[in-house]
């Protein structure tokens, strides 16, 4: 992994956020930049290592932060073309290109929250990576938190009426972030959603009923 020289890659990030109405090309182009900042070490099956969930670059995190950076005032200028960045994205069983993916969802402006949620709640559906789940929720829904938040309450509302209990933790996971965040004061609300969780509580909804709690 070369040393991070930020003229050089501010130039390489420049490149990259041209594609972005072609996520594609995009795709392809952001590939070699991972490859290039790759810690090496980590890859893998080296070592005998056994395989991570999601495959990794590795790259250090200013590289994804600088990229994010770059591609945020695109994202709430076109949404639309956000949105098809990040479904490609999130197409790719790789680490960096998902957390982007979730980075790329958090800037989209408020008129597409409908969109922002339902990808979301499918997203979260298909990850088992716990940290990545908890990131959806966390950086994914920032803006839909922040500036929609009866469209978060539904979503998590639903999921807690479901018969499939694995819901009932993901609705747990997604009111966290809410329960955080200190421009919301609405706890009564939060305490309608946790009561009849924590009144039966499961053993396996323990920790995210705890984590809330302790908020």
């Amino acid at each position: 992994m070369p040393a991070i020289q930020p003229e050089r890659l501010k130039q390489q990030i420049l490149a990259l956020a041209g594609a972005f109405q072609t996520p594609d090309l995009f795709l392809s182009s952001l590939n070699e930049l991972l490859s290039l900042y790759a810690e090496r070490a980590i890859r893998p099956g080296l070592a005998g290592e056994p395989a991570a969930l999601l495959d990794k670059y590795g790259v250090p995190t200013p590289v994804l932060r600088y990229i994010l950076l770059e591609l945020a005032p695109r994202a709430r200028n076109d949404p639309d073309t956000a949105l098809a960045l990040c479904d490609r994205l999130w197409l790719e069983p790789n680490l960096e290109c998902r957390t982007l993916a979730v980075g790329l969802l958090g800037k989209i402006p408020a008129q597409a929250s409908p969109a922002v949620i339902q990808r979301a709640e499918h997203w979260s559906q298909q990850q088992n990576d716990r940290r990545l789940v908890l990131e959806i929720f966390e950086e994914g829904l920032a803006t839909v938190r922040k500036q929609h938040t009866p469209l978060l309450l539904d979503m998590a509302k639903k999921w807690l009426q479901e018969s499939d209990q694995d819901m009932h933790k993901l609705s747990l996971m997604a009111l966290l972030p809410l329960a955080k965040d200190p421009d919301f004061e609405n706890l009564p609300v939060l305490l309608e959603f946790l009561y009849p969780v924590a009144i039966k509580v499961r053993s396996d909804l323990r920790p995210e009923l705890l984590d809330i709690i302790l908020v």
